[in-house]
């Protein structure tokens, strides 16, 4: 802490989800000092609620978006490169019937453009984590990968390969801790409240310590916000107009095994970037862990209003549309264990995301980075670095020295506090661990993840009963009953 008033910079990056800590690891990797900063903690807000596919941009077919695709498929390989530990192959299934987009032809069609456009999808990958060519599959094929599944007229589908990270939240704090190692002075909990400036330029923040109120003044020649919806009230008119919050959910039956299931629903859609409309948006199924995620539903938001986390009507509606599909059992609310929530920025209709990443020079010294996809942040800050640091090179990438997070809870706590920034309870429970996974652990489990955390950090008794009860009122599922 004391490293961001008594040190100038040359680059101050605000937020700590997956698009800064990649920004601040890209800056710092060309000589750049850095300082990375977030309101809350690493990576906790929309990148921690995504479907944790790592996408090779399929769909930007339908976009006619080569460009596009190519940075999500270059995107793909780095991370399978620098994170094989936690990035691991996934098949992913779409099932064919009828014409159109889903006709057998057209299936074939886009596996042949995807093998084109994606050749060199494992040079330099390891090779247990090479990705396979796509191929189609018979109806029986269909169903043996899916046999919890209720097909009826689908008569096969095809198989394509994209990537998974296991942990999510671990990997956007391995960018963080990367961008440490090539010097980056890094400090969760730390919210800017307002830009300093020097002269017409943008020259740093104050900021203010989230967790004891103390003041600071940042220096830096330049400075990035990449810090989502929270960009607004720094920058008015400077970050996105409008917002879209995407609602995931997290079952703890297990529904499909060892594929993603690509399920239409039955909801009318619009894809305004799409050259050819499909009509209805796809929902992912997809394995994880012991369980299934299912992703993606959007709704409008606004953040000076509306609450991020998921509302009892949002998911129950996402299960409405889910169930409608028919392609699974009924799935009913007391299913849901929990129900991820971030802010992305919209597109051209109100509950669509943006399909592009914007770098906006919105002041002298000062550029938002609104990032669109978790695949391609690593894209998007070597573009970034490229506008900070315009004459340097690029450095090589080099895979993470991965660290899982210990089985054992107390030495969990300790590696999490001592060498992972973890400073509150929801820090380990979330983020640094699976404890939360599939919904908060019982409270006797917090309450000896606070007792290990106060030894460390020296809270009393009233700070260890804060952070509980904190944690349960913020973190427990709309309508869900408490646990212990």
């Amino acid at each position: 802490m004391s490293a961001l008033e008594t040190e100038p910079f040359d680059v101050l990056v605000v937020g700590g989800g997956i698009q800064g800590a990649t920004i601040a690891r890209a800056a710092a990797g060309r000589g750049l000092r850095v300082a990375v900063i977030d309101a809350a903690d690493w990576g906790s807000g929309a990148s921690a609620n995504s479907l944790k596919i790592i996408h090779g941009g399929l769909r930007y077919l339908q976009h006619a978006n080569l460009v596009r695709m190519r940075e999500s498929i270059r995107a793909r390989r780095r991370l399978l490169q620098l994170a094989p530990d936690t990035v691991v192959p996934l098949a992913c299934i779409m099932p064919g019937r009828g014409w159109g987009l889903r006709h057998p032809a057209a299936l074939l069609a886009a596996l042949t453009a995807n093998a084109l456009l994606s050749a060199d999808r494992n040079r330099g990958v390891p090779p247990g984590r090479f990705l396979p060519a796509g191929r189609l599959i018979s109806r029986a094929g269909l169903e043996s990968r899916v046999p919890a599944g209720r097909f009826r007229d689908e008569t096969g589908g095809m198989v394509w390969h994209d990537a998974i990270a296991q942990d999510i939240d671990r990997l956007t704090l391995a960018f963080v801790q990367a961008a440490a190692a090539r010097g980056a002075v890094a400090a969760n909990y730390v919210r800017a409240l307002r830009w300093r400036q020097e002269g017409t330029r943008i020259a740093g923040a104050e900021a203010v310590d989230a967790l004891t109120g103390a003041p600071l003044e940042i220096r830096a020649r330049q400075v990035v916000c990449a810090a989502g919806p929270g960009a607004g009230p720094l920058a008015p008119g400077a970050g996105a107009a409008r917002w879209v919050k995407a609602i995931n959910l997290v079952l703890k039956k297990k529904l499909v095994e060892d594929c993603a299931l690509a399920i239409e629903s039955k909801a009318a859609s619009y894809d305004s970037q799409a050259v050819i409309q499909r009509g209805h948006r796809n929902f992912f199924v997809v394995p994880w862990q012991n369980g299934t995620l299912f992703g993606t539903f959007y709704v409008s938001y606004d953040p000076a209003q509306d609450p991020l986390a998921a509302t009892e009507s949002e998911i129950a509606e996402f299960v409405r549309q889910i169930n409608e599909t028919g392609f699974f059992a009924p799935l009913a609310m007391a299913d849901v264990c929990r129900a991820h929530a971030g802010a992305q920025a919209a597109g051209a209709q109100a509950t669509e995301p943006a399909a592009n990443t914007k770098i906006v020079p919105a002041a002298p010294g000062l550029w938002i980075v609104q990032g669109v996809k978790y695949t391609t942040a690593l894209e998007t800050a070597d573009e970034v670095a490229d506008i900070l640091a315009p004459r340097s090179v690029r450095p090589a990438d080099e895979p993470f020295p991965w660290r899982e997070a210990p089985a054992d809870l107390d030495q969990l706590v300790a590696q999490a506090v001592r060498e992972e920034m973890a400073v509150r309870l929801e820090d380990v429970v979330l983020r640094r661990s699976q404890l939360g996974a599939f919904g908060l652990p019982e409270r006797a489990t917090l309450a000896r993840c606070a007792q290990a955390m106060a030894g460390l950090l020296g809270w009393d008794e009233r700070r260890r009963a804060e952070e509980i009860d904190t944690l349960l009122a913020a973190h427990r599922r709309p309508g869900a009953a408490a646990n212990g």
